[in-house]
């Protein structure tokens, strides 16, 4: 719950897009946590080739988005003086 709020009205400190990307890596990692506990149990006749390349994509989109969040802060750590107000 908190990457879809972070997505959809991030918070006015620092930039929007570092918030943004923390979401989608956010909604994104739930649903590979999902996928992996849960989903391999309650559902276990999928193909193991539909639930590899599904685990694949979720943590590609969850890498993705916490490349996008420290790219848009300029490469920088956040506990950098130049990034936080």
């Amino acid at each position: 719950m908190l990457g879809w709020a972070l997505l959809v009205d991030p918070p006015g400190v620092c930039s929007r897009g570092l918030w943004r990307g923390l979401g989608l890596a956010g909604v994104a990692g739930g649903q590979f946590v999902f996928l992996c506990v849960c989903a391999n149990r309650w559902i276990p006749d999928v193909s193991p080739a539909l639930r590899r390349v599904a685990a694949i994509g979720l943590f590609a989109i969850l890498v993705g988005g916490l490349v996008f969040a420290f790219l848009h802060i300029g490469g920088k750590l956040l506990a950098s003086a130049d990034v936080l107000p």
